[in-house]
């Protein structure tokens, strides 16, 4: 089966719920979903935001404004200028997203001079990230994708196009899993609106596309408003996958991939099996017998029970060497019959 995946065959892709912590010197708030985790953090001046994280999570900068935003834990009164600011969510993304841990302080240089407001005015960062169970992928190079979610994000287009597929357009990922699994994907859209004016836009807009190495067909990745913050988006037929990512200059979001199915067996280094797989069955018998087992895959592990061939082969060799030597036997003593005649 390939083609757009169910929310039923979606239940899969689903992120393990998990215990994220921030080693925290400022104000912050945590909101917990089936799939990820939320953090709100506000950092005022001469304060320091130390992100720390378990191995395999990753951080993900979703919004980070900085200015003299609003009432906060840094601003207590209102003195009517509330307003000016400006995103910083690439400076923080550089340094943030996919580690385990960081530090954010607003009395950093390369933050302190994108300041947009007035001198005198208290200024802050307001942070929005996500705590996610996958790991990154990098463009341009083939990438090993296993069970383990990975992801790869819109903000990663601006590295452009892989030299070798620059007439594709885009900035390419080369995703392969073993022989016998599957690649599936989805999205988690991280913005809110379509454009920078914050108006919703109800139409599909194109970001990207899936190409199945298999079948050599294209799928377009499209964003909608309208759908569920996370959806399903495909399921390929092969083990190889190329997707591509366009420039989106207000839109952020993740795609998430991971493998499904089970590898393909191997026989044993003596080939005394035949193996035999139709779809997520495989029959497993003996050549020199008429022994057959088989086995179901669930998930990404075969279940059931292989005995073993060598046993026949075992029992074979006794019964002919049994064979010969009463051959022998028999043939000794007809010569001796002969000779005392």
């Amino acid at each position: 089966m390939h083609g757009i995946i169910s929310s039923k065959d979606f239940n899969s892709l689903y992120l393990v719920v998990i215990s994220c912590y921030a080693l925290l010197t400022c104000g912050c708030e945590v909101y917990g979903y089936q799939q990820w985790t939320e953090h709100r953090a506000t950092v005022c001046v001469y304060q320091e935001y130390n992100l720390q994280f378990p191995d395999q999570q990753s951080i993900v900068i979703k919004i980070a404004e900085y200015g003299h935003i609003g009432i906060s834990e840094c601003i207590e009164w209102d003195t009517g200028h509330f307003g000016c600011k400006v995103n910083v969510a690439s400076v923080l993304e550089s340094r943030c997203s996919g580690k385990q841990s960081c530090s954010i302080s607003v009395s950093d240089e390369s933050i302190r001079e994108m300041n947009p407001c007035r001198k005198g005015l208290d200024v802050f960062i307001q942070l929005t990230y996500l705590c996610i169970d996958a790991k990154p992928l990098l463009p341009c190079q083939p990438q090993m994708v296993t069970s383990k979610l990975s992801y790869i994000s819109s903000r990663q287009t601006s590295v452009g196009s892989c030299n070798s597929q620059a007439h594709i357009g885009g900035t390419q990922f080369f995703f392969k899993t073993t022989p016998g699994q599957q690649l599936q994907f989805s999205m988690l859209r991280l913005s809110t609106t379509s454009s920078s004016s914050g108006r919703h836009n109800h139409t599909a807009t194109q970001v990207g596309y899936i190409v199945d190495e298999g079948q050599d067909e294209v799928y377009p990745i499209e964003l909608n408003h309208r759908r569920q913050t996370m959806h399903p988006l495909l399921k390929s037929t092969s083990n190889e996958v190329t997707v591509s990512l366009l420039a989106t200059e207000h839109q952020h979001f993740l795609i998430l991939v991971q493998a499904y199915g089970c590898q393909d067996l191997k026989p044993p280094k003596r080939d005394t099996m035949l193996i035999e797989r139709h779809g997520d069955t495989t029959v497993v018998s003996c050549k020199n017998s008429k022994k057959m087992w088989n086995l179901k895959c669930i998930g990404v592990h075969w279940s059931g029970v292989i005995g073993n061939c060598s046993d026949d082969i075992i029992l074979m060799t006794i019964v002919g060497l049994t064979v010969v030597l009463a051959l022998v036997i028999v043939t000794v003593g007809y010569v001796c019959y002969k000779r005392s005649v």
